[in-house]
């Protein structure tokens, strides 16, 4: 929204003369200027009303931006619009008033008028930085990532001291995971404005992205000194504890995020990762069971409740939630192997070879599937299955160096298989 301006309206009046002329001048100029500090204030009702009483006295453009600019705020979007459009059918050239009908038109998602609207001002007057900036913003919501780069680049080769524009344009990057343009951006933008909350937001979030958690840390740490109950910034906190390898404060943030946000997914279930990685299995066996009663179909909750209750050799159980993942994600090579792992350990060894092949299909080069199909057919009485499927772990082991360290045993089956 564009500050309204304070402008001498006397020599924008016609129509009057003599000193009725004069005194009426003074009236509305008095009138608008009042109605100037209202808006200033945020009393947009009464701007309003004032703006009515000039339109009556005189059609003139200013009094209809400022009507307009007043409604804007006050939400009212279309009849905004309708009064930016009255004002631009008296004097088309006013600058102003047509990049604030674009912000009316966006408020209503006309998007492709919008931009019209903007191309009109930057034809008119193609120096103005904050129109490039306007225009970024608008292809920002619309996804149009190329063109809003252009247009803030743009916005900064004319004012290269604003760091909305720098902002902008790190909000792009960080979408589109160019993590270090971004950071050059954001570090831009803090350096004309360090008090910047939600650059700084940006910027600890970058440095997760980047691995810098102790940074971080750090800047999410500044702001919940000023804003202790902000929950998100409390998660991402949490997290960056927890890649450092600190439990004991991402639990305590984590535990935070849940007494402000009951109903927190991600809360719940990384300070579960977190119990699983202490043995805590009932603990996180109750976090990852609350995820699941706020969504049923979270694919992670699944599979992690999943882990837990085979850790505690729960196979039965294990298996039901590992057969709802599947059904969530039917091409999860990982949940139908597990799902096979549980048949396997219940001596179910078909369910348990149909959930090989079902991950084996889905893909093909996992190793670790095959050593466990192979030992499954040699419980079937498959013998050449199975040295076909220990050959084939041994050729796709590579160098994982726990996978390696089977290729002895798995050769000493082979042997065995042979020779029976």
């Amino acid at each position: 929204m564009s500050r309204i301006s304070v402008i001498l309206l006397a020599i924008l009046f016609w129509g009057f003369s003599g000193s009725q002329a004069f005194s009426q001048e003074n009236d509305m100029q008095l009138m608008y200027d009042r109605a100037v500090s209202e808006y200033n204030s945020g009393n947009f009702s009464v701007v309003v009303e004032i703006a009515d009483s000039l339109i009556n006295i005189q059609k003139n453009p200013h009094f209809y931006n400022l009507k307009g600019s007043a409604l804007l705020s006050l939400g009212e979007a279309k009849q905004a619009a309708d009064n930016f459009e009255f004002a631009l059918a008296i004097d088309s050239t006013q600058i102003d008033v047509r990049e604030n009908l674009a912000n009316a038109l966006i408020s209503l998602k006309l998007y492709d008028r919008a931009i019209k609207e903007i191309n009109i001002v930057i034809s008119l007057e193609p120096g103005k930085a904050s129109t490039f900036y306007s225009r970024a913003v608008l292809y920002a919501e619309l996804k149009n990532f190329d063109k809003a780069i252009a247009d803030f680049s743009a916005a900064i080769s004319l004012n290269s001291k604003n760091p909305n524009y720098y902002h902008g344009r790190a909000e792009i990057y960080y979408q589109l995971e160019e993590y270090e343009r971004a950071f050059n951006d954001i570090e831009t933008t803090l350096k004309f404005n360090p008090n910047k909350s939600d650059a700084l937001r940006l910027r600890g979030l970058l440095n997760q992205r980047l691995g810098k958690f102790a940074e971080a840390i750090a800047d999410f740490s500044t702001l919940i000194a000023a804003n202790p109950k902000d929950y998100n910034l409390l998660l991402s906190r949490a997290f960056a504890y927890q890649e450092l390898g600190d439990h004991a404060k991402a639990l305590d943030d984590y535990t935070k995020v849940i007494g402000f946000d009951s109903k927190n997914e991600a809360a719940y279930s990384n300070r579960a990762v977190i119990y699983f990685e202490l043995e805590m299995l009932d603990e996180a066996y109750n976090d990852l069971t609350r995820v699941l009663a706020i969504n049923p179909q979270n694919l992670s909750a699944l599979l992690n409740r999943a882990d837990v209750l085979f850790e505690k050799k729960d196979y039965a159980a294990a298996a039901k939630d590992y057969a709802e993942a599947v059904k969530v994600d039917k091409t999860n090579a990982a949940a139908f192997m597990r799902l096979g792992n549980c048949h396997f350990n219940l001596k179910d060894y078909k369910s348990a070879k149909l959930n090989y092949d079902a991950a084996i299909n889905l893909n093909p080069k996992d190793a670790q599937t095959y050593y466990n199909r192979g030992k499954c057919n040699r419980a079937l009485g498959n013998p050449k299955d199975a040295i076909q499927d220990y050959e084939s772990f041994i050729e796709l082991a590579g160098d994982n160096e726990q996978l390696q360290s089977y290729i002895p045993l798995v050769k000493k089956e082979i042997l065995q298989l042979k020779s029976e």
